[in-house]
């Protein structure tokens, strides 16, 4: 039985990263896996073709092919359901992961039986230079994803492994074509399920000029809004109807009250300060982060920013922080 199961699942990517995201896999300084990949293109005989020529070449992969376009989390559970290893690494067949990658992760689950779910950081790529090289950082430890999560996906999806007996529990939710992923961290934690990132970029994350359609961003925007109230209920946070509509706004950098938006910050600010003491430096620089930025992005002057609450309860002297924090996140 191997100790990793490698996941993927290639779709219309080229040939060429998707030979990029295997040829990484294959290369890793850690040998003990297996690695399972679902065609979910089955119209597309060439990449079919391609994939058994490296299935012929490597006794490591598995191809598992649909007979329809069934989408992400259909085709993960499906490698999930076939998988042997004693934990299950994600990957996407655009990316690339670093040779250490399995191993680093392998050697920290080992050693940290507490945690459940270990991602990394990643170095983005791709076409658009804006990005190029820059480093995508997630935060480190529990406390640090639970505050995260309340704004956005703390992991990065590709760069997961977790305990078998985990994923193979909870599962994706097939219904969901977008932000499957933050949906399934929000009910890990729900379960009490500890997660933990390394803070080394073992992945290079594409970015490519594709943008969603409206019909995806909609769908994106749906999930997430969800999962953000499941959360607030979730921490015990109390709020109101109209105070999760506004959260999303602030989520969404979407106009709304500003001073009635910063009394929410605030408060959530207050309620984290209060729960988890030992990570008042992240929350200073996160909660101020996800201000600076809502700020910025409904167009409020800078004075505006400087002279509200949230950044003096939170440290001025750590605006440069908040910028870089800004950067990292757009």
């Amino acid at each position: 039985m191997p100790k990793i199961s490698v996941i993927m699942s290639a779709y219309k990517e080229p040939l060429e990263w998707i030979k990029e995201s295997i040829d990484s896999i294959l290369n890793q300084t850690f040998c003990d896996f297996e690695f399972i990949i679902v065609d979910d293109n089955p119209e597309d005989k060439e990449l079919l073709a391609f994939l058994k020529e490296y299935e012929g070449k490597d006794g490591r992969i598995h191809i598992l092919q649909n007979e329809q376009n069934k989408g992400l989390p259909y085709c993960l559970n499906k490698a999930m359901d076939h998988s042997r290893g004693v934990y299950i690494a994600r990957m996407d067949a655009d990316d690339i992961a670093m040779p250490k990658r399995l191993s680093m992760q392998y050697d920290y689950l080992e050693q940290h039986t507490d945690i459940l779910v270990c991602g990394c950081w990643a170095r983005r790529f791709g076409k658009i230079s804006f990005w190029s090289d820059r480093c995508y950082c997630t935060p480190e430890n529990y406390d640090e994803i639970k505050i995260c999560a309340l704004f956005q996906s703390p992991m990065i999806h590709p760069s997961v492994m977790a305990r078998r007996e985990v994923m193979v529990c909870h599962k994706y939710d097939e219904s969901l074509r977008k932000a499957q992923d933050y949906d399934l961290w929000c009910r890990l934690i729900q379960a009490g399920c500890k997660m933990h990132n390394i803070t080394s970029c073992l992945l290079r994350y594409r970015i490519t000029e594709k943008s969603l359609s409206l019909k995806a961003r909609s769908e994106q925007g749906r999930v997430a809004d969800d999962v953000r109230s499941r959360l607030l209920a979730t921490y015990g946070i109390p709020h109101t109807t109209d105070e999760v509509l506004l959260h999303n706004s602030i989520c969404k950098c979407q106009k709304c009250d500003v001073d009635v938006a910063e009394e929410w910050v605030l408060k959530l600010y207050r309620f984290f300060k209060r729960k988890t003491p030992d990570s008042i430096q992240f929350l200073n620089v996160f909660l101020g982060s996800q201000w600076f930025l809502f700020m910025l992005l409904i167009n409020q002057p800078f004075y505006r920013f400087l002279k509200s609450e949230v950044p003096h309860k939170l440290s001025l002297g750590i605006i440069l922080r908040f910028v870089k924090r800004f950067l990292s996140i757009l």
